[in-house]
């Protein structure tokens, strides 16, 4: 303001100086007044340049408007990811898509828990895959209720999960989410909340992220992207079954079979489906007679995403380190906190391929996958 004000004072006095010293009008040396002219006004403003951020798609009001409860105390929401979605967020980021994740309450503190106070409202983009969009599913089935979003027919769906909204926008996939604790019990913030008042306010919060990305230029949706998977699936080498049967000291007589799951197999029933099938990603599934299934998620190229699964305030409370046998830096690994089992799955990195293990004796199999990939 003191800046502002010490400018105009020195314009009116050198315009008052200019004045005093130039010649009355009509007397020789008067210069002729020019004729008004109007400003000239650019009615188009400068385009938006750079990435979409997530706060570019949706602004603060509409998601704390979404995750109020029915105490109707406006929240400030913080940018979080519920650690049972950090896999999937962090393979959508490495294939060029955009996770955005909010959160009010204390977070979600163990991997797919519905204890304590949370919720989260999620919003995914994957460019390039509007083609391959699918309904949400409701249940055991695709959902087949639709609302009209900004001029864009979305499907929707809820239960016991939450809230969830995705539609075709432009040539992207987009997908919406509420999650929250308690729906199952009598502890969710929502409960008491009137009939459509949740699915109402996550359709104004994508009719507003539509609006933008519709109308943005293709090079901001041109988010940075991995290397994705070249070659086959194939479980072999540092996944050879005679490995992984001896760590987990099976009887090789107990199993029933042991699987490739490639998602680029078949078409994709969710954008993260589709974000998996882009990224090549692949399972081995080890079925036996006693023991249980041992799912191994192979990614290739992707080494670098298990960083974004543990660096955000919940996901660094769900997932601890884990020192690996065998494990050269800058290889690493994280395990889920887990109280109620062993079946805590374990993420590493080998080389630059990403796995995710399901298994009792997790650590054993990422070991025995380790030893057989040297």
């Amino acid at each position: 303001m003191t800046r502002t004000a010490i400018g105009v004072t020195l314009s009116v006095a050198l315009l008052l100086a200019l004045t005093a010293c130039a010649p009355p009008a009509g007397e020789p040396g008067a210069a002729a007044s020019p004729p008004p002219s109007s400003p000239s006004v650019d009615p188009t403003p400068p385009a938006a340049t750079g990435l979409l951020g997530c706060d570019d798609l949706v602004g603060a009001d509409a998601v704390a408007t979404v995750l109020t409860g029915a105490d109707g105390a406006r929240p400030t929401p913080v940018p979080a990811v519920q650690p049972s979605a950090a896999f999937d967020s962090a393979l959508l980021g490495g294939v060029g898509g955009l996770a955005c994740s909010w959160r009010v309450g204390e977070g979600q503190q163990r991997l797919g828990s519905g204890d304590g106070d949370w919720a989260y409202l999620q919003l995914s983009v994957l460019p390039g895959a509007a083609a391959q969009w699918a309904p949400v599913w409701a249940g055991d089935m695709p959902s087949t209720d639709t609302i009209e979003v900004g001029g864009v027919t979305a499907s929707v769906a809820e239960g016991e999960t939450g809230w969830k909204l995705s539609a075709p926008v432009g040539d992207a996939w987009v997908s919406l989410a509420v999650r929250a604790s308690g729906l199952t019990a009598e502890g969710s913030r929502f409960l008491g909340m009137p009939d459509g008042a949740v699915a109402a306010a996550l359709a104004a919060v994508a009719e507003e992220s539509f609006g933008v990305l519709t109308g943005a230029a293709p090079e901001r949706l041109a988010w940075p992207t991995l290397p994705t998977r070249s070659g086959d699936a194939a479980c072999t080498g540092g996944l050879d079954e005679a490995g992984i049967v001896a760590a987990l000291q099976i009887d090789p007589g107990a199993v029933t079979g042991y699987t490739v799951d490639d998602a680029r197999a078949s078409a994709p029933s969710s954008l993260e489906g589709a974000a998996r099938a882009v990224a090549g990603v692949f399972g081995c599934e080890l079925r036996t007679e006693g023991f249980g299934m041992t799912t191994i998620t192979v990614v290739r190229e992707f080494a670098p995403a298990l960083g974004a699964m543990s660096d955000g305030p919940d996901t660094a409370v769900a997932f601890a380190p884990l020192s690996l046998a065998g494990a050269v830096p800058p290889e690493a690994a994280i395990v889920a906190v887990r109280d109620d089992g062993p079946r805590a799955p374990v993420y590493f990195t080998v080389g630059g391929t990403l796995y995710e293990v399901y298994s009792d004796g997790a650590q054993t199999v990422a070991e025995a996958i380790i030893a057989q990939t040297r």
